[in-house]
């Protein structure tokens, strides 16, 4: 099988499947990641992913695999994380100024759209550990992400807390002075981390 990555030959010595060469490829740059793989010209799916990985390289055809910086997507990634926190900012005088004027069933969506943003950021950071950034680490001009991370949970700890108390007056205070507080912290982490990754 002839194997192309990112349209270069590439020979794995001593391989004998699909999944040795790609083994090999990985093992050549730990921090490439494989984004795609074409069997003969048709994407490889994950329905298909195990059944190419056993195939042998001694089979004819021609196999490309597309790979990119593990640092790099990562650093894309935490840099899309950050910019969608900006539109939160504008949420968060909303939601207070909701719940001053007693709407506070419109309050409640604005806030729950609030946090369902918050855990895609969150887990957008937890998922860059894998590409390699150390949530314990020092960051220049930013807190570590370790700190943002209990930051943010206590936070939203005590906004659920004052909700489960109906206390709306300190809700609006939580999320207008606290939660934006905590924005401002973690936009800062974001992109000092993208900075680190991309050198």
């Amino acid at each position: 099988m002839d194997i192309y990555a990112n349209n270069r030959p590439f020979v794995a010595a001593g391989g004998l499947t699909v999944a040795d060469a790609i083994d090999a490829l990985q093992s050549a740059d730990p921090d490439r990641l494989i984004v795609a793989l074409r069997l003969d010209g048709a994407e490889v799916g994950q329905a298909d992913l195990e059944d190419v990985l056993k195939l042998p390289l001694a089979e004819p055809g021609r196999l490309d695999v597309e790979y990119d910086s593990a640092g790099k997507l990562t650093a894309q990634a935490l840099g899309e994380a950050a910019l969608m926190l900006e539109p939160a900012r504008d949420d968060y005088v909303a939601i207070a100024t909701l719940l001053a004027c007693g709407r506070t069933g419109e309050a409640m969506e604005r806030l729950n759209d609030c946090f369902g943003l918050w855990n895609t950021v969150e887990q957008a950071l937890r998922q860059s550990r894998a590409g390699g950034v150390d949530f314990d680490a020092p960051l220049a001009h930013a807190e570590r992400p370790s700190a943002c991370i209990e930051r943010l949970g206590a936070v939203l700890r005590a906004i659920h807390e004052a909700l489960g108390r109906r206390d709306f007056v300190e809700v609006a205070d939580l999320v207008e002075a606290d939660l934006l507080a905590v924005t401002d912290a973690w936009q800062a982490m974001l992109v000092a981390a993208q900075r680190r990754l991309l050198g």
